[in-house]
């Protein structure tokens, strides 16, 4: 979907309209003819390893092909949003010099070191009271 973005710039937002759709769909479908299981009641437990594994690859396999996209192809010179730069993410540097001086400096504070690390910290630190690492 995302990948599609970069030919056709209306392509996610169709894709989450549809996405939203089907969602919505399949949870009332669910909440009015699904009976949950009495006997089954920690199963989904033993099965969440497996699944945040599962996600994870799932994750980088669709990743992998945008970001070598996004860094090796030359966006097209006759069409889409991307025409006449050098590279995909030449817009964003772009952006970043066009804004102002207080802007500038925003983006630049927040991809520093000196806030994303503190940050870092603070992101486990509030994983690991809620219980998602040991």
């Amino acid at each position: 979907m995302w990948l599609g973005f970069f030919f056709c710039p209306a392509l996610p937002a169709f894709q989450v309209i549809i996405l939203f759709t089907t969602f919505f769909v399949k949870k009332y479908s669910l909440m009015f003819n699904l009976e949950p299981q009495k006997d089954a009641l920690f199963r989904a437990s033993r099965t969440t390893v497996v699944s945040t594994v599962t996600f994870l690859v799932v994750l980088g396999g669709s990743v992998f092909p945008v970001g070598y996209a996004v860094s090796r192809f030359r966006p097209s010179e006759d069409c889409g949003p991307f025409r006449a730069k050098a590279t995909f993410l030449s817009v964003i540097s772009e952006a970043v010099d066009a804004s102002s001086t207080g802007g500038k400096e925003f983006v630049y504070y927040i991809s520093s070191s000196g806030f994303l690390v503190p940050l870092l910290m603070v992101l486990m630190y509030v994983a690991m009271e809620l219980g998602y690492i040991e």
